[in-house]
C-alpha cells in the first residue's frame, strides 16, 4: 500500500507539474497584462477627468474675467468712478455703490462684492458701503507696513500690465472681516475718457463656491448633465492648490480643508518644482495609497489634483484574480485526479507482475502476467512470460534427460 501511495504521489506532481507550470504561466501573463490594463483605464479615466475639468474651470475664469473687464467699461460705472476719484463726493459714491449691488449684482448673483478703487489701492465706492475708505488686501501678515508694501506693488503691477478691456483673476484668499468665506477677486482697469490712461480699478470679489460646484460635478448636473465627473467613484477627489502648496477648494473627505495644511505630496510638489503635469501613485494628504493626476495650468495660479484611492482604482484586480483561481483550480483537480487513476492502474498491473515472479520464487511457473500494450510495464510483463515458458521448457527437458539417463 506504501509503494502504491508513494507513487501516486509522485505521479500527481508530474501531472501538477507539466499542467500548472505552462498554465501558471500564461495564468500570470493573463493576471499581469489585466492589471496593466486596469491602471492605464484607471490613469485614462483621470486624465480624461482632469482635462475636462480644467476646460471647465478655464472656462468660468473667462466668464469672470470677461465679466469684470465688461463692467470696468460701463459707460455710467466709468463716469461716476472718475467723478469720485477727481471729486471724492460721498453721495457719487453711494450712488455707484447702489448702482452695482442693485443692478449689476442682479446680472450675476456669483458675485458677492464689487469694489472701486484708485490708483493707491484705496476703495473710493462699493457695492458694501462699510467697505469704502479701507484698503483692499488680497493678503494680510499682521505688518502693516509689509502689508501696504505689497499692496501698492499689486496696484503698481496692475496699473504697468492691465490694458482696458482686461481682466485678471488674483489668488484666492480670506476677505477682511469674512474668514469663513474665501474670495476670489477679479480685477479690471478703469480708464480716464480723455487720454485712456488708467485712474483706478473695478474689482469683483467672488465666492469659491462656484469652483466647488464644478469640482464636485454639480454645475454640470444642473445645466443638464446625466451625471457629475465622479460618477459612482467613492473614492475620487478633484480639489484646487495654490503656488504656496495650500488647498483652497474643499475636501471631500476632511473639514475645513481650506487653508489648513500644506500639502506635500508628490504630485503637488512635482507640480510646483518641475512645472509639469504629474501622472502616478503616490500618497495623499490623509496618507491614502492613490493613484492621481495634477496638472499645472500655463499661467495659473492654481493646480488642478483629480485622484482616486488604490482600492477603488484596481478593484477590478480582484476579479481577474478570482477568474484565474477558477480557470487554474479544475485544472489542478483534473491533474490530481489523472494522477490517482493512473497510479491506481499502474500500481494494479507491476503488482501483477510482481505477483508472477513471487510464483516463479516459490517454483510455480505455471502462473503468467498476461500483459496487453506497449508500456514498460506491459512489456515487462510479457517478457516474465517469455521468461516463464522458457524456464518450464529448459525444466521438462531437464527431467526428460533425467529419466532417459536412468534407463
Amino acid at each position: 500500500m506504501s509503494n502504491f501511495v508513494q507513487l501516486t504521489v509522485k505521479l500527481i506532481l508530474v501531472f501538477l507539474l507539466t499542467s500548472f507550470l505552462p498554465l501558471g504561466g500564461v495564468a500570470f501573463l493573463v493576471y499581469k497584462n489585466g492589471v496593466e490594463a486596469i491602471e492605464q483605464q484607471a490613469i485614462y479615466d483621470l486624465r480624461l477627468t482632469s482635462r475636462l475639468t480644467e476646460a471647465s474651470l478655464l472656462i468660468l475664469f473667462d466668464k469672470i474675467r470677461t465679466r469684470a473687464a465688461d463692467w470696468a467699461g460701463d459707460g455710467y460705472i466709468l463716469s461716476e468712478a472718475n467723478a469720485v476719484f477727481a471729486n471724492s463726493d460721498a453721495n457719487q459714491s453711494r450712488r455707484l455703490g447702489e448702482y452695482l449691488k442693485t443692478i449689476k449684482h442682479s446680472v450675476d448673483s456669483a458675485i458677492l462684492i464689487t469694489d472701486i478703487l484708485d490708483r493707491t489701492g484705496k476703495i473710493v465706492a462699493s457695492s458694501d458701503q462699510s467697505r469704502v475708505g479701507g484698503f483692499l488686501f488680497w493678503k494680510q501678515s499682521g505688518d502693516q507696513a509689509a502689508d501696504n508694501k505689497l499692496r501698492d506693488l499689486q496696484i503698481l503691477s496692475f496699473v504697468n500690465y492691465l490694458k482696458f478691456g482686461e481682466a485678471t483673476v488674483s489668488e484666492m484668499s480670506f476677505a477682511p472681516g469674512m474668514p469663513e468665506l474665501p474670495l476670489i477677486s477679479v480685477v479690471s482697469p478703469l480708464v480716464s475718457f480723455s487720454n485712456r490712461e488708467t485712474t483706478g480699478f473695478l474689482v469683483n470679489h467672488l465666492s469659491n463656491k462656484e469652483l466647488n460646484r464644478i469640482l464636485s460635478g454639480r454645475r454640470q448636473v444642473e445645466l443638464g448633465a446625466n451625471t457629475n465627473f465622479l460618477g459612482d467613484m467613492q473614492a475620487e477627489e478633484i480639489y484646487l492648490v495654490n503656488r504656496a502648496g495650500y488647498m483652497i477648494t474643499p475636501s471631500r473627505f476632511e473639514v475645513n480643508s481650506i487653508f489648513r495644511n500644506k500639502l506635500e505630496t508628490l504630485a503637488v510638489k512635482t507640480c510646483a518644482k518641475e512645472k509639469k503635469d504629474f501622472v502616478g501613485r503616490y500618497k495623499n494628504y490623509l496618507n491614502t495609497p492613490v493613484v492621481g493626476v495634477a496638472l499645472c495650468s500655463q499661467n495659473q495660479w492654481w493646480t488642478l489634483v483629480v485622484e482616486v484611492s488604490e482600492n477603488e482604482a484596481f478593484a477590478g484586480v480582484g476579479q481577474i484574480k478570482k477568474l484565474v483561481f477558477i480557470f487554474i483550480l479544475p485544472i489542478m483537480l483534473a491533474a490530481i485526479l489523472i494522477g490517482v487513476i493512473f497510479g491506481w492502474r499502474l500500481i494494479r498491473r507491476i503488482n501483477n507482475n510482481l505477483k508472477v515472479l513471487k510464483e516463479f520464487d516459490e517454483g510455480n511457473f505455471n502462473e503468467r502476467a498476461q500483459m496487453s500494450g506497449n508500456d514498460v510495464v506491459a512489456r515487462t510483463g510479457q517478457e516474465i512470460d517469455k521468461l516463464a515458458a522458457r524456464i518450464q521448457q529448459l525444466l521438462l527437458k531437464t527431467k526428460k534427460t533425467s529419466i532417459t539417463e536412468k534407463k
